[in-house]
Order: C-alpha cells, then sequence, then structure tokens
C-alpha cells in the first residue's frame, strides 16, 4: 500500500502518498514526525531496506537501512530522531540486528544476545 490515513481523535482522513507501494515494515514516531522502513514489494519476492520520513501532511525518501527486513517481522521503537529498529527476519535468518536512527542515518549498535521475529516493543 501506499496510503497515508491520519486520525483526529473522532475520524481518519487520507494524507500524503507513501513514496513506494510497500506492504509491512516498521514504522515509529509521532503523526507528525514519523520513519518508516523496510517491507516487502510483490510479496514474497521482493524486500526493502529503504526509509522514508513523514511531517504530517507528506513522506521524504530518507537514507536506506543497513539491513533489509521483511514483512512486519522486526520491532521499532523510539522517534523519528531517535528510533531503533530491532531483530527482524531476512530472506535467510532471524537476524540479532538492531539499528538505530537518528533524523538522517542508520546505524548499527548493540546487537541482540538472540534474535527475535514478530515481537512487540514501545518506548523512546
Amino acid at each position: 500500500m501506499d496510503t497515508t490515513k491520519e486520525y483526529n481523535g473522532t475520524a481518519w482522513t487520507e494524507s500524503g502518498d507513501y513514496p513506494s507501494k510497500l506492504d509491512g515494515g516498521m514504522s515509529g514516531g509521532t503523526q507528525t514526525a514519523a520513519v518508516h522502513g523496510g517491507g516487502t514489494r510483490g510479496f514474497p519476492t521482493s524486500h526493502s531496506n529503504e526509509s522514508s520520513e513523514y511531517d504530517g501532511s507528506s513522506w521524504t525518501t530518507g537514507n536506506n537501512m543497513n539491513t533489509t527486513r521483511i514483512e512486519r517481522l522486526g520491532n521499532s521503537v523510539g522517534t523519528q530522531t531517535a528510533g531503533m529498529f530491532v531483530s527482524g527476519e531476512t530472506t535467510t535468518a532471524v537476524v540479532t540486528n538492531v539499528e538505530h536512527y537518528d533524523g538522517t542515518n542508520w546505524s548499527e549498535q548493540g546487537d541482540m544476545n538472540t534474535g527475535r521475529r514478530a515481537g512487540g516493543a514501545n518506548g523512546t
């Protein structure tokens, strides 16, 4: 999908479309400052390491993540300028990678001891 919907506490409205058609991926942040990365295009064959930022009305393509993760199999926490995408699955394995996002670039830091897929995460 490339559609973005926003909720104002009462109703949903359509906003700026995502820059490419991807299913799944991981997201973090707020309604006016979000980041999204990864996902699947043409499931199950093409996976993405793309990332994009949302400012409350439109998406801007950002720098690529270091590790391509498939579908919704990783975890994400944090904000657009201090976020993390944690663990997940590539096409061949569950990974331990933890990627930090500073609002511009992705960097790998502090990998997990054991990789997880489709878990839950929250926090800043």
